[in-house]
Parts: C-alpha cells; structure tokens; sequence
C-alpha cells in the first residue's frame, strides 16, 4: 500500500453464490472537498498499483487524474484482486453485475457527482455494467430499463481499449496463437479455479532474484507495451507490482470470444448487444500497436455502437496497451480526458 492510499472493505453480494463477500476500494487521499468522485477500474489480473505505478518519477494514472480534474480517486479492485474476495466460477459478468454495482452503490452514499474510467477488461465490464447486464431466468442478459436506471448516476465514462468484440483486422500472430492454444487447454484450464499471476512474479521469475535475467523483462510483454516508449524501470514495476491473477473461468470467457468475436454473458448474449444501451458521454481512447485491441477494429465494432450523442474516440500514434501507465510522455494522452470530462462538469 503506499502511504496515501485508504482501504476501504464494503459487503457486496454475489448473485452467482447468493452469499456476502468483501470488496475493496482503494481510495487516494487529498481533495477532499472535491465536488466529483473518478472511480477507476484496471485490466486482466492487475490491481491499484497499475493506476499509480512511479509516482516518484510522476508517472500515476490517479495522481495525473486528481490534479487535473480536481477530483477524488479511488480504485475498484474487483473479486480476487487486493483484499477483495475471489468468488469461484466468477465471469466478467460478475465484475460488472455484482463488483461494479456494489461500487456504484457505495458511491452513491457520498453524494457526488460520479466519473468512471475502465482500462481493458475493467473497461469490458464497466460497458457491460452500463449497458445493462444483468441476472435472469435463462442466466446474464442485457437489459435497457436497468442500463438506462444504472447511467443515471453517473456524469460520464472513459473507456481505454475495451473491445467488447475481440476483433481484429491486422491478422495478428497473438490471435491465431490464442485462438489455436486456447481451443487445446480451454477444458483444463476452466478446472483451475483462480489463476494466480504471482507464482510468476514472486516464485519463478521475481526481480529480486533474477535481476535483469527475470522474465519481468523479455519480449513476450510486449503485447503489453510498446518497448520504445517505456523505461526497464517501468516494466520491473509493471510486473513486481500489479500483477496478482484472475478467475479460469473468466479466462474461458476470453477465450470463446476470439473465437466467435465477441464476448458473451452467461445466458448467451453478445456483449456488443449492450453498447447499443449506453447514451451517456462517453470516450474511447485507442493505441496504434495495441496487440489486444486494435483501433480499427475497435472503432467499427465497439465504438460505433454506442447511442450516445456524446461521444468521442481517439487513437494515439506508436503506443500499446499501457504505455500511458508507464511512462509520462504517453500519460499525457489523458489530457483528452480531462477535456472531456471537463466539458461534461
């Protein structure tokens, strides 16, 4: 934890076990008299740190963010992540329906005006939050009246990446490899409950052991980040600190989805059905060599499907997937944020 962050640990209950269990926020102190609160939501297995990675060398997502919009921070660490509890066999239907909900309502409390950023799979499930996704008879589908109740409270949303339609259109090798492996172990790996990232970080292949010869700096990141545009120092902290591990089953979930292009809830409908629900203002931030989200496809697919009147995208020339986490020149791009949300106060 660093010094000026704040755990704060509310009940949630989960509509896949109907049991209680812990959710954790993690709340950057200062502005307190802030009239607005940014809630944000990181990607696959990764957790607070992610939006506040170097703040020594002033490289933090929630800090860049706090200044600029004159707003209070706090972070969502989803089922799993932090102290928050894994629930088994969850999805990204769980995130969205019961994690982000169970914020939502913690929020509300406060009685402020209410600003959401997802990145990547927290941007997934934030869309599909918003657009209405929730528990039925025949399982998870999406819904209007509730995506049109669920908007009214908040102000606008960011969405960085988060292609709900898993598509690309530059044939890259990472899908045909993830396509191709994911078919041969999607049985087994559905059996492993949580995946736990730091058996990588901490066991196999931490820093502190293998100094320059650990993993935390060979090539298979760069699906991750554009290696031109970050320090070694970024992506030693990128990997000692924000990864911890996610749900097989959510895994599984990714996996179907390159393969029939696009995600899909627990009762059968496609995760773009709920885009078409989201009138609210609403950007879309892009990276030219995204290995996980291409821009192209991410604008035809994604993008275009919002309702919204408000709406703008944006593609950043030369960067990847979290180069705006690492590095402060890329972090920049989040000046497009603050405009926009800016505009909306």
């Amino acid at each position: 934890m660093r010094p000026d962050w704040k755990s704060h640990i509310i009940k949630s209950k989960s509509g896949l076990t109907n049991k209680t269990y812990d959710l954790e926020l993690i709340e950057l102190e200062g502005n307190d008299d802030a009239d607005s609160i940014l809630l944000l939501i990181p990607g696959y297995f990764q957790n607070a740190y992610s939006f506040d990675l170097m703040p020594e060398k002033n490289i933090s997502v929630m800090r860049y963010l706090a200044k600029h919009l004159k707003v209070k921070v706090f972070v969502l660490h989803p089922n799993g992540i932090g102290k928050s509890e894994y629930i088994k066999k969850s999805l990204i239907d769980d995130i969205a329906i019961d994690d982000i909900d169970s914020a939502v309502k913690f929020f509300k409390k406060l009685n402020k005006n209410l600003y959401t950023m997802g990145h990547s799979n927290g941007a997934i499930a934030l869309q599909a939050y918003l657009g209405g996704l929730d528990r039925s008879g025949r399982g998870n589908i999406f819904d209007e009246e509730i995506a049109e109740k669920r908007q009214k409270q908040f102000s606008a949303i960011a969405i960085s990446a988060g292609n709900v339609c898993m598509t690309d259109t530059r044939n890259l090798k990472v899908y045909d490899f993830a396509k191709n492996t994911g078919r041969k172990l999607k049985g087994l790996i559905k059996h492993l409950g949580w995946i736990n990232g730091e058996i990588l970080t901490k066991i196999l292949s931490p820093t502190k052991v293998f100094g320059k010869r650990s993993i935390a700096y060979s090539k298979l990141w760069q699906f991750l980040y554009n290696r031109k545009n970050v320090s070694k120092d970024a992506m030693k902290a990128l990997f000692d600190l924000t990864i911890e591990g996610t749900s097989a089953r959510s895994l599984v979930q990714y996996i179907e989805a390159i393969n029939s292009e696009c995600i899909h809830s627990s009762g059968g409908d496609p995760y773009y059905r709920g885009l078409y629900n989201i009138e609210l203002p609403i950007i879309q931030l892009t990276y030219e060599v995204d290995s996980l989200a291409d821009p192209t496809a991410t604008k035809r697919d994604n993008f275009s499907r919002y309702s919204s009147e408000n709406k703008k995208f944006f593609m950043f020339p030369n960067q990847g997937h979290e180069d705006f986490m690492m590095s402060a020149i890329e972090q920049e791009n989040l000046k497009e944020v603050v405009n926009f949300f800016e505009n909306i106060k």
